[in-house]
C-alpha cells in the first residue's frame, strides 16, 4: 500500500527562519509564473493586426493554454506528492521559460499556439505544487493554515491580474511590444528558476510508488453537490476567459483604443476575484457559494444588457468585474466543498476536478464565440448567448446545491 502524502511530508530540521524565507520565495515564483500566463491579454489584438488572423484563431491560440493546463492537471499535477515539491516547481518554471522563448522567437500563429500550450502545462504543475509547498512551509513557520490559503490565493489570482497590466504597459510604451515583454520574462523566469532551488524540500520522495493518472473520486451520495460546486468554477473561469480574450474588442467599440486600459479592465476581473476570496475567506463554504452564485447571476444579466443596448458597453465591463468578484468567492467555496466531500487520501484529486471544470469554462465558451463570429454571427449576439449560458449554469448549480446542500 502506498504511503499517504501527509505521512511523507517532513519539515524536521527546517528552521522557522528558513521556512519563512522559503515560503516567500515560493510565493514570489508563483506570482511571476502566473503573471506571465496573462501578459498576452492586451497584446492579442496587436498580434491579430500584425499577422491578420481571424478571431477564431485568436480564441484557439488563447484556449490552447487551457488544453495544456487540463492535460497537466490530469497527468502531472499530483506527481509532487511523491516526487517532491521542488523538482516539480523547477520543471514548471522551466516550461514557462521555454514558452517565453517561443513568444520571443516569432509572432507566427503556430508558434503562439505551441507557446500557450506549453505555458498551460507549466501552470497546471505549478498551481498544484506551489499551493501544497506553501501550506507545508507555512505549517513549519507557525502561522495558521488560513495564512497560507490567503497568500496562495493572492499569488495565484493576483499574478493573473498583474499580467494584463504588464502587457498593457509594454503595448503602450515599448517600441516592440511583441518582443520586449518576452525578453523581460525570459530573464525574470530564469531568475525565478535559480531562486527556486533554495527552498528546502518538504516531501520525502517515494521511489517505490508507481505512476497513475489523476483520478477524481466522489461518492454517489455527494456527486450532485460536487458537480454544482464544479459548475461554479466553470462559470467563474468562463467570465475570466471572455475578459482575457475578447473584452479589448468591446472597449474598442467604446472608443477606447488604449491597450493599457484594456489590460487594466481584464486585470480588474482577476483582482476583484482575489480580493473577494480574501475578504470572505472565513465564511463557510456553503455561504461562499450562495454569495458567489448571486453575484455571478447579476453579472450575467449586466453583461447581456451591456452587450445588447447601444451605449451600455460600460455595463458589460462592470458586470465582468462583478462576475470576477462573485466567481472568486465561488471558486473558494467550491474548493472548500470539494475538500470536505473527498474520501480520505483523495483531497488533491477532488480539488483537481474543480480546476479541470474551471479551465474548461475558460476555454470552451471562448472558442465557441470565435467560431460563431467567424461564421457570421455578430459579436453582440454571441455575447448575449454567452451571458445566457453563464446564467443558466449558475441557476442550475444553485438549485442543485439547495436540494443537495454541502455537509
Amino acid at each position: 500500500m502506498s504511503t499517504s502524502t501527509s505521512e511523507r511530508v517532513t519539515t524536521s530540521g527546517l528552521s522557522k527562519r528558513r521556512a519563512e524565507w522559503s515560503f516567500w520565495i515560493v510565493a514570489l515564483a508563483f506570482v511571476i509564473a502566473t503573471s506571465f500566463t496573462t501578459t498576452p491579454t492586451p497584446l492579442w489584438t496587436i498580434y491579430q493586426q500584425t499577422d491578420g488572423f481571424e478571431t477564431v484563431w485568436l480564441t484557439i491560440a488563447f484556449s490552447s493554454y487551457v488544453v495544456g493546463v487540463i492535460i497537466s492537471l490530469l497527468f502531472f499535477g499530483h506527481v509532487s506528492d511523491w516526487k517532491g515539491r521542488r523538482p516539480l516547481l523547477l520543471i514548471a518554471i522551466g516550461l514557462q521559460i521555454v514558452a517565453a522563448a517561443l513568444f520571443l522567437s516569432s509572432t507566427a500563429l503556430p508558434v503562439l499556439i505551441i507557446a500557450r500550450a506549453i505555458c498551460g502545462l507549466g501552470i497546471g504543475i505549478l498551481t498544484a505544487t506551489a499551493t501544497a509547498f506553501l501550506a507545508e512551509l507555512n505549517a513549519r513557520s507557525g502561522r495558521t493554515p488560513v495564512f497560507a490559503v490567503v497568500v496562495a490565493t493572492a499569488a495565484n489570482m493576483g499574478g493573473l491580474g498583474l499580467g494584463p497590466i504588464i502587457g498593457g504597459l509594454f503595448s503602450e510604451y515599448s517600441a516592440n511590444p511583441l518582443r520586449s515583454p518576452w525578453l523581460m520574462y525570459v530573464i525574470v523566469l530564469a531568475a525565478a528558476f535559480v531562486i527556486a532551488w533554495l527552498p528546502r524540500e518538504t516531501v520525502v520522495p517515494d521511489r517505490q510508488r508507481r505512476y497513475r493518472m489523476q483520478r477524481i473520486v466522489i461518492s454517489n451520495e455527494h456527486r450532485p453537490t460536487y458537480l454544482a460546486s464544479a459548475a461554479g468554477g466553470f462559470a467563474f473561469f468562463a467570465i475570466c476567459g471572455l475578459s482575457g480574450s475578447l473584452e479589448p474588442k468591446f472597449l474598442a467599440q467604446l472608443g477606447i483604443s488604449s491597450h493599457l486600459v484594456a489590460g487594466i479592465a481584464s486585470a480588474a476581473v482577476f483582482l476583484s476575484g482575489a480580493i473577494a476570496q480574501i475578504v470572505f475567506a472565513r465564511l463557510r463554504a456553503t455561504v461562499q457559494l450562495n454569495i458567489g452564485f448571486s453575484l455571478v447571476a447579476i453579472a450575467a444579466v449586466a453583461m447581456a444588457l451591456g452587450a445588447s443596448i447601444p451605449g451600455w458597453l460600460w455595463v458589460f465591463v462592470v458586470g465582468a468585474i462583478v462576475g470576477g468578484a462573485g466567481g472568486g468567492i465561488l471558486l473558494k467555496g467550491a474548493l472548500g466543498t470539494a475538500a470536505r466531500l473527498a474520501p480520505a487520501g483523495h483531497v488533491g484529486e477532488s480539488t483537481a476536478g474543480i480546476f479541470i471544470a474551471a479551465f474548461l469554462g475558460m476555454g470552451l465558451p471562448v472558442v465557441v464565440i470565435g467560431i460563431l463570429t467567424t461564421a457570421g454571427v455578430s459579436l453582440t449576439a454571441s455575447m448575449i448567448g454567452f451571458s445566457i449560458m453563464v446564467l443558466a449554469v449558475v441557476v442550475s448549480a444553485a438549485v442543485t446545491l439547495a436540494r443537495h446542500p454541502a455537509p
